[in-house]
């Protein structure tokens, strides 16, 4: 997670009491409580993350506050007169807060002498920020399906439909498609979270240019603010979630034959793939493993892998099968904070040794980066899209 300065003052907590000064090393009492802004979701579980064991050592989803009076409480214990960094998140670090204006926050600090009640503001969460319009930066044709309904949701959303360069001039030809979630990041600063966007359009474009054989549909599916809860199929028992099922059902049920009777597809499986990043990684690659008769590969991003006591990597050992998928997987070096940071790269590499013990082949059917220096954001995986399109439609197994 990254953590950058500004707003300061909004991150600092407000120290309410404190009793005698106690001893270096020894343990104080600090109660944490924390005010969360009007949006947050009734049933969401807020969480600490900081720099000791007992605020989670950076892990975004430990240790979880209780909810009282409208209100979020935490009595822990640590020594007095150490320094402590946290934040708080719900869960993940996709839904760590913000500033007032969805700026970065500085970690919040505070060094306990004494016993002591803390009272945070928390401003903005980082998955509620609003798209609003600005300047269009699309390249090429993208076509918008707003208000896309889904019984299976019970909500609506936009699908963006990117179409290649031949489409209108060549009328007999159909093509792949490539499903991507978080479709509002995909072809437009205007849109996209914090103003960075994947430059999908771009990257197929110049794909195109270079190959036209590798040509295809992108249709970006635009996130809700059920987005936690729809890209994870499986619940966690601290954090939520688990409506990844029905969002799949959605995908496979009712955005696929709508794309497919709207544009010239090539429908089948081996034409057909899915990506997404985070949380977005984790129900691409439930997608493929669930629906291997729709999709033929999947690009998974920065997967939150922990997610559920590691329930997906359990469903890949099952469910993996080498010669009929292609997987993309891929995590930045510099993914979250300190023992965060080793623990997601640790999960992908399992992931991939699990993979490589199914019998999958790297550079054939399994493309496996460690993305130097990256963190977790749009502005990094806008750097693997150009390599990621060429191995969804290199030809499908």
């Amino acid at each position: 997670m990254v953590r950058g300065a500004s707003l300061a003052g909004l991150a600092a907590g407000l120290l309410l009491s404190a009793g005698a000064p106690a001893r270096a090393q020894e343990k104080v009492k600090v109660s944490f409580r924390a005010a969360a802004p009007a949006d947050t979701p009734q049933y969401d579980v807020l969480f600490i993350s900081g720099n000791c064991p007992e605020l989670g050592s950076w892990n975004p989803g430990q240790v979880s506050l209780v909810k009282k009076d409208g209100a979020y409480a935490l009595d822990v214990e640590v020594k007095a007169g150490v320094p402590l960094e946290y934040k708080y998140t719900r869960g993940s670090w996709d839904t760590v807060e913000k500033g007032a204006d969805f700026s970065e926050l500085e970690n919040r600090r505070f060094t306990p002498l004494a016993p002591a009640e803390v009272a945070d503001t928390i401003q903005k969460w980082a998955d509620k920020k609003p798209y609003l319009p600005g300047k269009a930066t699309v390249t090429g044709a993208v076509k918008y399906h707003r208000d896309f309904r889904s019984r299976a949701l019970g909500n609506k959303r936009t699908l963006a439909v990117w179409l290649p360069p031949s489409y209108e001039r060549d009328a007999a030809r159909r093509y792949p498609v490539i499903y991507l979630h978080d479709g509002q990041n995909l072809f437009d600063k205007a849109t996209a979270f914090i103003g960075e966007e994947w430059g999908a359009d771009e990257a197929a474009a110049a794909l195109a240019a270079e190959d036209p054989a590798l040509e295809a549909i992108l249709v970006g599916v635009y996130n809700t603010g059920e987005r936690l809860a729809e890209y994870t199929p499986h619940r966690d028992a601290a954090r939520g979630g688990g409506k990844g099922r029905d969002y799949a059902r959605f995908l496979v049920k009712e955005v696929k034959p709508f794309i497919d009777a709207s544009y010239r597809t090539l429908p089948d499986r081996r034409h057909t793939s899915v990506a997404g990043s985070s949380l977005g990684g984790v129900i691409s690659l439930y997608l493929l493993l669930e629906y291997p008769g729709v999709f033929s590969a999947a690009g998974v991003l920065s997967p939150s892998l922990y997610w559920a006591d590691r329930a997906l990597p359990r469903l890949a050992e099952k469910k993996a099968h080498a010669g009929k998928m292609k997987i993309w997987l891929s995590m930045g070096t510099e993914e979250g904070d300190g023992s965060e940071r080793a623990v997601a790269l640790e999960d992908a590499r399992k992931l991939r040794g699990l993979l490589l013990g199914k019998g999958f082949v790297e550079k054939k059917d399994l493309i496996y980066v460690e993305d130097q220096g990256a963190r977790h954001s749009e502005k990094y995986w806008a750097g693997q899209v150009p390599a990621l399109l060429r191995f969804l439609l290199g030809g499908g197994s």
